[in-house]
């Protein structure tokens, strides 16, 4: 497995958004001659709110231009309502940034980044390592996170993290991992599905695309430009041996996921270039304590497919 991971850069970085974790952003990882992960957009336009896709091009907004297993720590933010207009909140795994008037904080909207903090990067022949440090201000807010991407043999991928609050105010969040799955170059469509471990609603809002059975969500036809499958099923569990999904590809390709942390609740998100399984994990962290959480995945294929536009080297 060849796994390309892009490294937080202000300037020439990938992605420069403000909406997701700058560190750890798999570009694309491959296996048995496929691609589980790569961009699903032909381009970015900064006047673009989320995506649109004419069915020729995808153009994708600054702020949702991620791939692979983009993480974004959201609702609550830390500091954005108590700070004033013109005052700074934080985004982990981003920075400090402004806010630029009263309205409710909007994940697609730009802010301007005023303290992007000091980052380390370290490698080596099986791990990448990023740590990034926002130093406590006047706000009260600052923390230390780290995340470290481990490759193991047999498809294994490892995404470590690590959130430490060296402030003096308490850190209130959730983070999710938006998992932007793609399958070499195909479109979802029959062949794809989705297994979460409990129950799904049994009806989803287009069941024209999309069945549900159980804890099983399966694709009945293939998505075209403006369709949506999305579910968002609430889930509450104490048990970490139920934090994982899996999706199911063409071709045999399989992608399964588990935490070593209890969920809150999850959500399905696809359209016709890639697919999605977003779990939330929620975050309190007192003064001075930090947390742990690690998600494992596997990736696999039994079919010969190799992706139209690449060979693995």
């Amino acid at each position: 497995m060849t796994v390309t991971i892009a490294l937080p850069d202000a300037v020439h970085g990938f992605y420069r958004g403000t909406r997701f974790d700058w560190a750890g952003m798999i570009v694309e990882a491959r296996r048995q001659g496929h691609r589980f992960y790569g961009p699903w957009f032909d381009g970015i336009a900064p006047n673009i709110r989320d995506f649109i896709d004419d069915g020729h091009r995808l153009i994708a907004g600054p702020q949702t231009a991620a791939t692979g297993p983009a993480e974004e720590f959201i609702d609550p933010i830390p500091g954005y309502n108590e700070a004033p207009v013109g005052g700074t909140f934080l985004k982990i795994g981003v920075g400090r940034l402004r806010k630029t008037d009263a309205l409710r904080y909007s994940r697609f909207r730009s802010y301007a980044i005023v303290d992007n903090g000091s980052w380390r990067v370290r490698r080596t022949a099986q791990t990448v390592t990023f740590r990034q440090m926002i130093a406590p201000d006047a706000s009260g807010y600052g923390y230390i996170y780290e995340k470290m991407v481990r490759v193991r043999s047999g498809g294994r991928l490892e995404i470590g993290h690590r959130l430490v609050n060296i402030g003096n105010r308490p850190i209130s969040t959730q983070v999710y991992n938006h998992n932007f799955t793609r399958f070499d170059d195909r479109d979802i469509g029959p062949g794809v599905s989705i297994d979460l471990p409990y129950p799904l609603p049994e009806s989803t809002a287009t069941p024209h695309l999309a069945s549900v059975k159980g804890s099983t969500l399966s694709y009945l036809a293939p998505l075209a430009a403006g369709d949506h499958v999305t579910l968002s099923p609430n889930s509450v569990t104490a048990d970490p041996g139920t934090s994982g999904f899996t999706i199911a590809g063409p071709g045999g390709m399989k992608l399964r996921a588990a935490s070593d942390t209890p969920i809150i609740r999850a959500q399905i998100w696809s359209i016709r270039r890639v697919v999605a399984v977003e779990p939330f994990i929620a975050i309190q962290l007192p003064a001075g304590v930090e947390k742990r959480w690690v998600w494992r995945y596997n990736l696999s294929a039994n079919g010969q497919h190799r992706s139209k536009n690449h060979s693995e080297n």
